[in-house]
């Protein structure tokens, strides 16, 4: 399983953190397009001259014309019974040529697959600095349809520790809240956990997150780790107490006092 395919998975089962890193994953990859060297004529494929021009296969589909993207190359395969020919191109360098009435379907056929549609496609093709403007469209509906209890759910003293021992262990990290939320269509609440600032590192951040899952589970949490300073994710924690707060160190003995300090300082 390489990178977009694990970043898929975690994306399908995660929060805006996850999503974010699936993007990011993949306007960096190389996925594989199938296609049709040839020159065989097929019922399901787009004959328009910029699909002749590029060689891709055009799945017509609901009154959608879908090209299949694929993030390994044994997907392609197994979608196609190993009779169609592909060709690895970078995702950015698809996107940026493509018609704007044409989806991308990522990993038909397996197991997690997804959908891109020519509005999110338009956004990506900014780059990724246009990430978190397609987050902020994606979540606002969701955010909305949160139900956020006014209580704050409580952990045990085991758990509280471990959980505010590895947010201490994280430099970047200056505050966390949580709160108990309903996400759409779930029977149940659970907690979700903001922190302010996420690491910056994408490898880091899935540490942090991972490390605090797996706590909680102790004491039979369900939670979900965000970043709580995202603008999108901002509202939810409004008017809430941090339960954690980086403590700036002292200054050392012998180092400058403050000038107001200094003031008062005797001689």
């Amino acid at each position: 399983m390489n990178v977009l395919t694990q970043a898929l998975f975690e994306a399908a089962g995660g929060g805006a953190g996850e999503v974010r890193r699936f993007y990011e994953e993949l306007l960096r990859a190389t996925v594989w397009v199938p296609i049709d060297d040839r020159g065989v004529r097929r019922k399901a494929r787009d004959e328009s001259s910029f699909f002749e021009q590029m060689n891709l296969l055009v799945v017509q589909h609901q009154g959608r014309k879908i090209i299949p993207i694929f993030s390994e190359e044994d997907f392609s395969a197994a979608w196609a019974n190993g009779a169609q020919a592909t060709e690895a191109k970078t995702l950015v360098s698809l996107i940026r040529v493509l018609p704007p009435e044409v989806w991308l379907y990522l990993n038909p056929g397996q197991e997690c697959g997804k959908e891109l549609s020519p509005w999110e496609l338009g956004i990506l093709a900014s780059g990724e600095q246009a990430i978190g403007e397609l987050l902020e469209e994606l979540f606002e509906e969701q955010k909305h349809e949160l139900e956020i209890l006014p209580e704050t759910p409580q952990f045990s003293p085991e758990v509280d520790s471990r959980v505010r021992q590895i947010l201490e262990s994280y430099s970047d990290v200056r505050e966390a809240f949580r709160v108990l939320v309903k996400q759409p269509g779930e029977e149940r609440f659970s907690a979700m956990i903001g922190v302010v600032d996420l690491p910056t590192e994408a490898e880091k951040e899935r540490a942090l997150r991972e490390e605090i899952i797996e706590v909680l589970q102790i004491d039979g949490v369900d939670a979900e780790v965000v970043s709580g300073g995202a603008e999108m994710n901002r509202a939810i924690f409004e008017g809430r107490t941090p339960f954690y707060i980086r403590q700036q160190p002292l200054p050392r003995v012998g180092s400058p006092l403050p000038w107001w300090r200094r003031l008062f300082a005797s001689k």
